[in-house]
C-alpha cells in the first residue's frame, strides 16, 4: 500500500467486482421477499362470515361427485380453514375435490388423482 503523509490510501480495486456485489445484495433482498409473498399469498383464510349448508348445497357438489365425508364435516373444515381437499369420484373416476371459501360463496374444482 502506498502511504501519503502517514495516511494509508485504500486500494482502488475491491476484492469483489461491483457487479457481483450488486447481484449478491439483490439476491439477499429479493429471495426472502419473493418467498414471503408466495407463502402469504398461498395461505387460505377462514371466511369472513360462516358458511351454511345452503351455501354448500348451491354448489351441487354432492350431486356431481361421490363424497364420503358428510356436509357438516366439510362445512366445519371450510369455516375453520377456508379450504378443504377431499378424495372422491366423478363419473367413476377418482378425483381430488377442492372446496374454497370465498366472499361470494364456495368454489369447487376437481383434479384427477
Amino acid at each position: 500500500m502506498k502511504t501519503c503523509d502517514s495516511h494509508k490510501i485504500p486500494p482502488l480495486v475491491s476484492p469483489m467486482p461491483a457487479g457481483r456485489n450488486l447481484f449478491r445484495r439483490m439476491c439477499l433482498f429479493l429471495v426472502p421477499t419473493v418467498l414471503a409473498v408466495l407463502v402469504l399469498a398461498a395461505c387460505s383464510l377462514p371466511p369472513e362470515r360462516p358458511l351454511t349448508r345452503r351455501d354448500l348445497s348451491r354448489t351441487n357438489a354432492y350431486r356431481l361427485y361421490t363424497i364420503e365425508e358428510s356436509p357438516e364435516a366439510v362445512l366445519n373444515a371450510l369455516n375453520r380453514e377456508g379450504e378443504v381437499v377431499l378424495e372422491g369420484s366423478y363419473r367413476n373416476r377418482p378425483v381430488l375435490i377442492k372446496f374454497l371459501a370465498t366472499p361470494e360463496g364456495i368454489e369447487v374444482t376437481h383434479y384427477n388423482r
